[in-house]
């Protein structure tokens, strides 16, 4: 055989084995940071836990407005793997038995989900005063280790306001879109709390992941679902305008999934 035919042959082996030997496409949720600043962000401050040959800094970023569109180009072949947080993950994959962990990705801190209001800190100090007090009472800690799947039922109060609150569906189990399809979820059985705690009526809002913000700067919402934030008090390099609640759910960890 000549040289030139075990170079070849070497080189497809090589790509057999090391199929991100010019590194994977890697699709994630629509965030408000660009895909550069992603990409510097996991490579300064995120470590691979498993399977950790298979990254490098060559990874590239792709967003998707919504998770069906991100699975879809996970099955297409579009994208190598899926990034999400390890609570979403491991929903996608309970329910979509073709998908499989293919990488462990911890973080030195822990990420929080929190809500987002536009010049309105009366209300965010509302809120903040009841997810402490649910904090304080276990309330928070009984619906994160038994996260509701039913639809989330929301108390009425005539003679108080009315604050519209985005949702997405698009990180099941904590926002999702039930059989139903009415919002369900860790997010809503929170809201709905909320809404007794604080005696105001909670409307829910529909819209894509990757117009959140825009729903909120536009006044179409008062209130946004699941901005992710490493530390209290952090502000949003899309506007200055924009504060943040105390965090309700905190995770250190996303799993990269794959068919």
């Amino acid at each position: 055989m000549c040289k030139k035919v075990k170079f070849l042959l070497s080189a497809v082996v090589l790509l057999a084995f090391c199929p991100s030997a010019f590194g994977l496409t890697i699709g994630v949720l629509a965030k408000d940071v660009t895909e550069k600043t992603f990409s510097q962000e996991v490579a300064a401050g995120w470590r691979w836990s498993v399977l950790a040959s298979e990254h490098s800094d060559d990874d590239t970023f792709k967003f998707y407005d919504n998770i069906n569109s991100l699975l879809l180009a996970l099955d297409a072949g579009d994208i190598d793997e899926v990034d999400l947080p390890s609570v979403v993950a491991e929903y996608v994959i309970a329910v979509n038995p073709k998908y499989k962990v293919s990488c462990v990705m911890r973080q030195d801190q822990k990420m929080n989900f929190v809500f987002g209001f536009l010049n309105n800190d009366a209300l965010r100090d509302d809120f903040n005063k009841a997810i402490l007090e649910m904090k304080r009472d276990g309330t928070l800690q009984e619906l994160q280790e038994n996260i509701p799947t039913e639809s989330a039922k929301f108390d009425s109060f005539p003679d108080a306001k009315t604050i519209r609150v985005a949702i997405t569906g698009d990180i099941p189990p904590i926002d999702y879109i039930a059989a139903d399809g009415e919002a369900a979820g860790f997010n809503t059985a929170v809201l709905s709390e909320i809404g007794r705690r604080l005696k105001i009526n909670i409307q829910l809002v529909n819209v894509n992941t990757a117009s959140r913000t825009t729903a909120l700067a536009s006044g179409r919402v008062d209130v946004v679902f699941w901005y992710m934030i490493q530390k209290h008090g952090e502000k949003f390099n899309i506007s200055d305008n924009i504060s943040v609640s105390v965090p309700y759910y905190s995770f250190d960890t996303f799993l990269q999934i794959r068919k």
